[in-house]
């Protein structure tokens, strides 16, 4: 399913607000304005591949808090 970077935005927004206690998905939430979710989106063209690119950032940021 392919979306607008609007539709990609609310995509990744809901879904770090359902997994908010896992992988760094808190980041999005406390800490990203739409403009940081549309740059790790970058040229993703599908929702699935937006939230994959934005976990992707998620990840590697959780795992520097656990240093």
């Amino acid at each position: 399913m392919s979306g607008s970077m609007d539709e990609m935005v609310i995509a990744v927004k809901r879904h770090a607000l359902l997994n908010y206690e896992s992988d760094g998905w808190d980041y999005v939430i406390e800490f990203w304005a739409d403009e940081d979710i549309m740059e790790s989106i970058g040229k993703c063209r599908t929702i699935k591949g937006a939230i994959k690119a934005v976990g992707n950032h998620c990840k590697l940021l959780d795992s520097w808090r656990t240093i």
